[in-house]
């Protein structure tokens, strides 16, 4: 037995398929692919399956982590051809890879966001207001949470979840590049960076996508 990091893209229409969703498309292609999975023991055996770092809702990405586990000699490539032949629209293997790093060395996480308005003065606005926001570090957010049993509304200060922010005016189109903290220790959804520069600056946008990069580690180093 041993583990692989299975890499896949989550574009166009996937990227509205939740996590629960995610899981079960991939314990179908997994069994449609006829690999030689290892089952996990007890009451109620289920092949081994997990996700580094499981993506939000509506947002793309151009290489999701999915680790799991092999009995057998089977190459990684023929792994990725098995399961390249079965994965649904916008889903597609990029690679299989041998297990380096453990999840939990993940800090960070690149995204690229693209939005578009509807003037070109509306698209420089905003894009001179967001890079001031950050760049003065007083952005705050409401973040609701739990505290024991209740839902509990938190001020988030998004300063210290900030890592990196660029920002560049293209015509009627704002681009955006960030490094925001990702894994167990701290969290930042670009949805709540987005949703809030959007709120402060009073924008309207009318289109917006989002997609996750990489995942870095606690040096900036990629995650493989």
């Amino acid at each position: 037995m041993r583990s692989i990091r299975v890499w896949f893209t989550k574009k166009d229409t996937a990227k509205y398929t939740s996590h629960l969703d995610m899981n079960r498309c991939m314990l179908r292609a997994v069994n449609r692919a006829g690999l030689p999975v290892w089952y996990t023991e007890g009451f109620n055996p289920h092949p081994y399956i997990t996700f580094a770092l499981p993506l939000s809702l509506g947002i793309e990405s151009e290489g999701e982590p999915m680790d799991m586990r092999i009995e057998g000699d089977m190459e990684n490539d023929e792994v990725k051809s098995r399961l390249a032949s079965v994965m649904p629209r916008g889903m597609d293997i990029t690679a299989v890879t041998d297990v380096t790093d453990n999840a939990k060395t993940i800090c960070y996480a690149e995204y690229g966001m693209d939005l578009e308005f509807n003037t070109a003065n509306e698209a420089a606005d905003f894009c001179e207001k967001a890079k001031a926001l950050v760049q003065e570090g007083s952005l705050k957010a409401e973040k609701i949470g739990k505290q024991g049993r209740y839902k509990v509304t938190k001020q988030v200060v998004l300063k210290d979840l900030i890592v990196g922010f660029t920002a560049e005016c293209v015509q009627d189109r704002v681009v955006i590049t960030t490094v925001l903290s990702a894994g167990s220790s701290a969290n930042l959804n670009p949805n709540l960076l987005l949703d809030t520069l959007i709120k402060e600056t009073g924008a309207r946008v009318a289109v917006i996508k989002i997609t996750r990069k990489r995942l870095l580690k606690a040096d900036f180093g990629v995650f493989s």
